[in-house]
């Protein structure tokens, strides 16, 4: 792997580990501001739109002025809006600083999986997004178990004050990394119409997975608060998954990804996700036994789903990654939008009820990861 590669994997890790640590505290902050727990989803769901607005303008300023001062002035502009959060109590402030949040972040992840196609081979891509996959879960644990330990010892409100001035470094920080540009920016832009119905299909699998798991790892956040856990215990489970993850993106996922095309390993990792959601919620009556059991599963299972549709769409169009990834990281933050939009209702109805739907679309994106076929890849 390249030292240009390997530089923004470490980069990843620590942004990852220092924009994570807030969720594990996140449900008692608002508890403890009086925010209804039904309301929950549409903090992560403004998130999201925002994102989901932000990611298609972030991959075209990417491709015409390159990945460094985007991702720059994104980490700022979310740096601002979490100490925001940590300083105001009224949902009506609340919910729209989580659309700037997500705005901001717009132009910082999507910059990394750029960065990573833009300066990786073809071939070596599947591994490339694997290791970035890994370590962006190893890391998301890390922080949940930093915010754990941290709310033993300082109030919510202040780790959202010290979240702001850790990203604020970590922004200049990333003044001294190289700036990964597109050689083609005058080309004509990406058009649909430029490729078969599998494009569609591929989007529209992405906005549907993306809003299931993350509606998953948020709503559980909440669930082990409500079941009378900690914060700290939060931690200690999510770093237990992040190790999963690591082990499934670092030694699974190479040795598949070598053996069998990208979409093979997406279909295997819906189906596993659906079948081992579905058992945790229906069939333990000690629900922290099923977290740490049959969840752990579909933890490994979810985590091969990301690296491989990464580095399937970013063979779309070599002259074009920047936007195509926009397009595809829209498509994923729209769909964690939508879900969490209803998520958090669903659940003050009952949680075992937003779990077993959640399975059931998981089936229905494996049906529609059925009727993919071969690469979507331009032809020469």
């Amino acid at each position: 792997m390249s030292g240009k590669a390997k530089n923004i994997l470490i980069y990843a890790a620590i942004l990852t580990a220092f924009s994570n640590f807030q969720h594990p505290v996140t449900p008692v902050y608002l508890e403890d501001i009086g925010f209804d727990i039904s309301n929950v989803g549409l903090l992560f769901s403004f998130m999201a739109l925002g994102l989901s607005i932000g990611a298609p303008l972030a991959g075209r300023v990417a491709d015409k002025y390159g990945t460094r001062l985007p991702m720059v002035l994104g980490l700022l502009g979310y740096a601002i809006s979490q100490v925001l959060f940590g300083l105001n109590h009224h949902m009506y402030v609340l919910i729209p600083l989580r659309f700037v949040a997500g705005f901001s972040m717009a132009f910082v992840y999507p910059m990394m999986i750029i960065y990573i196609s833009k300066v990786t081979k073809p071939q070596n891509r599947a591994l490339a997004m694997s290791i970035y996959a890994g370590i962006g879960i190893m890391f998301v644990s890390i922080g949940y178990k930093i915010g754990g330990v941290l709310e033993q010892f300082i109030t919510a409100q202040q780790i959202f004050l010290l979240q702001g001035l850790i990203i604020t470094l970590i922004a200049i920080w990333g003044l001294f990394l190289k700036n990964v540009q597109s050689e083609y920016v005058e080309k004509e832009k990406f058009s649909w119409k430029s490729f078969d119905s599998n494009v569609v299909k591929i989007f529209l699998l992405y906005f549907l997975t993306s809003g299931i798991f993350m509606t998953v790892s948020r709503m559980l956040d909440v669930l082990i608060i409500d079941l009378g856990y900690t914060a700290n215990d939060t931690g200690n489970f999510v770093l237990v998954t992040g190790v999963i993850g690591l082990l499934v993106n670092f030694i699974l996922l190479p040795f598949l990804s070598k053996r069998y095309p990208e979409l093979k390993i997406m279909r295997a990792s819906l189906l596993v996700s659906a079948v081992t959601l579905l058992i945790t919620f229906t069939m333990f009556d000690n629900i922290w036994f099923g977290l740490y059991s049959i969840f752990l599963i579909y933890m490994m299972a979810k985590s091969a789903y990301a690296p491989m549709h990464n580095s399937y769409i970013s063979k779309l169009d070599e002259e074009k990654q920047g936007e195509i990834i926009g397009i595809s990281e829209s498509a994923r933050m729209f769909g964690m939008f939508v879900f969490p939009s209803v998520a958090g209702f669903v659940y003050a109805y009952n949680y075992k009820v937003l779990y077993v739907g959640l399975a059931i679309l998981l089936v229905g994106a494996y049906f529609i990861g059925r009727t993919l076929n071969g690469s979507t890849q331009k032809s020469a």
